[in-house]
């Protein structure tokens, strides 16, 4: 029987993504429906359900029916006390609340009300829409609490609303059970564009979740709690930490009352330096001299984390061996020379590579850049980055040799991008990509100050007709300087499947004023 349930977990192992095939596999016989009910039911809240016109998801309210037949009697009174009906007293076959290992706490939520308006659209109150937020939030609270308490394990947790992260407080503080579900965690994740997370959880998770493998939240001033959280960590090895404590204006980047906390941090942080794979910060200004510590790092993110030159001058420094994918954006002016060097240093395995700034001090070194990632990358598939009108050469061997090249957005290397006079023309290096013979591209972006004109543009078209290589997806930025009728050539070159969606598209400006 151990034979025949390692044999089915093998070929499940393949079948895992399918949902449909696996449902079929659950009637074959018992066994084979007692293996594969667990797998189903492990991360019913990580799959994104299908939803009407009226933003309600009919297969979230049938999971969420599914999980109310596995309440208890006493949760069942509890609701109606708050005036929920439709409970049905069918009891389902398994107990599919202690299969859960991954919870999503917005879909929780997104799924509840669901059910309160496929349930009760029937009913004569729906008119009126006679269900209230109470209503949902003790339901989804309730539902909450039953998986801390059934569900043996869980392995990824995602947070949202602030009275969901709450209730997970009060449960390791209160429940034992709920403390050993959560003893397990390798993933506390933050949907983005919410509240930063309770530094309560932070503090309770540091107490009793040690084996977390990757977090990614939001933080406000207090950053301790997160601080310790990450310290405690056996084996971290994927970090995001996005700083809501900036403000924004279209001109205006400031950073309040977060920067002088910045060095409590640092020391936790480099306490996982030898286990990180993956790095990124947002509008956190952490110490580039440090970054040689992280040797197993292959992804590494900086948006907006306000370095000046001689913070950038690290660059030259360091130098990161399995490094994958770079990402700096900044609102600061940026020098290029020593990203020459640290590409030098770090890009052997370099696949993606995006440099994002408004204001360059240094243009001429766009050049070096792309002979940089030409003599050095050689498994570039990604580039996102300056590059100057003139650098037809450097462009045309970053193709020859860089045969794993796919993607290029190509920004002006300008001191100032967003306000050009006049627009440069692109149409030399479009000529260069339109008659190069060895690139395999399958997207070319230009952004911002860009000039094309319509022969160029033609040219390009029908030049990569007659190769017959499959469509090749083209986009414009909105500032670019373009000819009438540009969006004519490009549906008809996308209907010909010489294009794949070429359009204008948008793309943020970068600068501090």
């Amino acid at each position: 029987m151990i034979l025949l349930r390692e044999i089915i977990l093998n070929i499940v192992e393949f079948l895992k993504d399918d949902i449909s095939t696996l449902y079929s596999c659950i009637l074959v016989n018992r066994e084979w429906c007692k293996i594969i009910i667990p797998i189903l039911w492990n991360d019913t809240f990580k799959r994104i359900r299908p939803f009407n016109n009226n933003g309600q998801s009919p297969e979230g309210k049938q999971l969420i029916s599914t999980y109310i037949k596995s309440l208890s009697q006493e949760s069942r009174k509890s609701l109606k006390k708050y005036g929920i009906k439709f409970l049905t007293k069918e009891k389902s076959l398994f107990n599919y609340s202690e299969f859960l290992r991954s919870l999503d706490a917005y879909y929780l939520k997104v799924y509840v009300r669901s059910w309160f308006y496929f349930t009760t659209r029937d009913d004569i109150d729906i008119a009126k829409k006679n269900y209230k937020t109470e209503q949902i939030q003790i339901m989804s609270l309730l539902l909450l609490n039953h998986f801390l308490e059934q569900s043996s394990c869980l392995i990824s947790l995602k947070i949202a609303s602030s009275d969901i992260t709450e209730e997970i407080v009060k449960a390791l503080q209160n429940n034992s059970k709920a403390r050993s579900c959560l003893s397990n965690l390798k993933s506390l994740k933050q949907h983005h564009n919410v509240h930063p997370v309770s530094t309560r959880l932070l503090s309770q998770l540091a107490e009793h979740s040690w084996n977390i493998q990757h977090i990614d939240v939001a933080i406000h001033t207090e950053i301790s709690e997160l601080s310790t959280l990450i310290f405690f960590q056996r084996n971290l090895k994927r970090l995001t930490i996005r700083n809501k404590n900036v403000v924004f204006g279209s001109r205006i980047c400031k950073n309040y009352t977060l920067s002088n906390k910045i060095d409590d941090i640092v020391p936790a942080i480099l306490h996982q330096s030898s286990s990180m794979t993956q790095l990124k910060l947002e509008s956190i200004k952490f110490p580039l001299e440090f970054l040689n510590q992280f040797n197993n790092l292959t992804e590494l993110e900086l948006k907006l984390c306000g370095y000046n030159q001689e913070d950038l001058n690290n660059f030259t420094q360091i130098s990161l061996n399995n490094l994958e994918i770079f990402l700096l954006e900044s609102k600061y002016p940026i020098y290029l020379k020593p990203f020459v060097d640290f590409i030098r240093n770090s890009g052997k395995n370099l696949k993606k590579f995006l440099l994002h700034g408004c204001q360059i001090e240094d243009p001429e070194n766009a050049q070096s850049i792309i002979t940089s990632l030409t003599n050095f990358s050689p498994n570039l598939v990604y580039y996102d980055g300056p590059i100057l009108k003139d650098n037809t050469f450097e462009l045309e061997t970053m193709l020859n040799q860089c045969t794993q090249l796919r993607t290029l957005l190509l920004h002006p290397s300008i001191p100032r991008c967003y306000s050009p006079i006049p627009s440069i023309n692109f149409d030399p290096l479009f000529n260069i990509i339109t008659h190069n013979k060895s690139h395999k591209l399958e997207n070319l972006v230009i952004i911002h100050a860009w000039k094309i004109s319509e022969g160029a543009l033609l040219d390009f078209f029908e030049t990569h007709k007659k190769k017959n290589i499959g469509p090749i997806q083209f986009n414009y930025e909105k500032d670019c300087t373009v000819f009438p009728g540009i969006s004519t050539i490009c549906s008809k070159y996308n209907d010909f499947g010489v294009g794949l969606d070429c359009k204008i598209t948008y793309y943020p400006k970068y600068y501090y004023h």
